[in-house]
């Protein structure tokens, strides 16, 4: 991963914490809520097919290596975040899922964290 994708998922981090902020405030709506997390959701997976791109461009003999590990790991986790960012978009008006919404989204949060913090080599 490197600095500018790190730097997208930050941005992606804070959009993803206001937007929800927002909703609990109710200072936005479940369309204002949907469309943020449908927009991150969007530059999540430009940021998997940058981070996807780059693992194929590893020499082989590296990709098997402890680069190539971290570049899967970071594929892996941001196929998790898409997923959750997916189960967060069902939850978050739904009275009886909130333990799970909330469960949901420090997972995401905290996965898409540990993204910035690994390093590549």
């Amino acid at each position: 991963m490197n600095n500018k994708r790190r730097a997208r998922i930050k941005d992606v981090i804070n959009k993803i914490k206001e937007t929800v902020l927002f909703y609990n405030d109710e200072i936005i709506d479940n369309y204002r809520f949907e469309k943020n997390m449908e927009e991150c959701y969007m530059e999540l997976e430009f940021i998997l097919s940058d981070e996807s791109s780059a693992y194929d461009n590893v020499p082989e003999s590296l990709q098997c290596g402890k680069i190539g590990n971290r570049i899967e790991e970071c594929i892996d986790n941001l196929y998790e975040c898409l997923d959750l960012i997916n189960t967060i978009a069902e939850e978050y008006d739904q009275e009886d899922k909130q333990r799970d919404f909330k469960n949901n989204y420090n997972c995401l949060i905290d996965t898409l964290s540990n993204i910035i913090i690994t390093k590549r080599g």
